[in-house]
């Protein structure tokens, strides 16, 4: 079985991209089963390992950041295959993937000494791409490692600590700060992920994808 599955897969990636089986296969197998592995076990996961709330983030001697809660309110939207390839063991492909947070973002900035409370509304995914290594013999998904992560917001509301005064942002301040968000969320995202792993496909779809497309 596992011989015939993997020769038919080398013969589907002779389509093209556009109608290839092989690449709506493993749509169907990131929308019906790993993103929805992702959103049942995602927010359990995060406070279970202790990250929601995070104590502390550090981006640079001046910049840091505490206390920082609201990751567990993330809710991917999607998944698209861009790309796939193929070698003797794995099967690689790279998704593109969309997400929010349901809930603002909240936590306490610290600028030099100065101290600002902190809510980010409107949180969601700029650009995030995963790369999944998938062993389609064994019919499980090996790996999946967050290649790269952007987020953006609505709206960011900075307060000094004990002030009612609302700080306006910069330009510049603001892709400081959004840069900040994304580089902790993609590691949030990539240990929890390594936690879920792996996480196993069911033959019969699979089987049934590949010789009745």
């Amino acid at each position: 079985m596992a011989l015939i599955l993997l020769s038919a897969y080398f013969a589907l990636m002779a389509s093209t991209a556009a109608a290839n089986p092989l690449v709506e296969l493993l749509n169907t197998v990131a929308n019906e089963h790993v993103l929805k592995d992702l959103r049942e076990n995602l927010p359990e996961k995060i406070v279970a390992l202790g990250l929601d709330p995070l104590q502390s983030v550090k981006a640079s001697k001046d910049l840091k950041a505490e206390n920082v809660e609201g990751l567990k309110n993330v809710e991917l939207d999607s998944m698209d295959v861009i790309s796939v390839s193929l070698s003797d063991t794995d099967t690689v492909a790279e998704l593109n993937v969309k997400g929010h947070m349901t809930a603002p973002v909240t936590g306490r900035i610290y600028m030099g000494s100065t101290g600002y409370d902190a809510e980010a509304k409107g949180v969601r995914t700029k650009e995030a791409v995963l790369t999944a290594r998938l062993d389609l013999q064994n019919l499980v998904v090996k790996s999946i490692a967050v290649k790269s992560l952007e987020f953006e917001y609505e709206e960011l509301n900075l307060k000094v600590v004990g002030e009612d005064t609302v700080l306006p942002l910069s330009a510049a301040d603001n892709v400081m700060l959004e840069s900040l968000m994304s580089s902790k969320v993609k590691d949030v995202g990539q240990e929890t992920i390594d936690s879920l792993l792996p996480i196993t496909l069911p033959e019969p779809e699979v089987e049934r994808a590949v010789f009745f497309p």
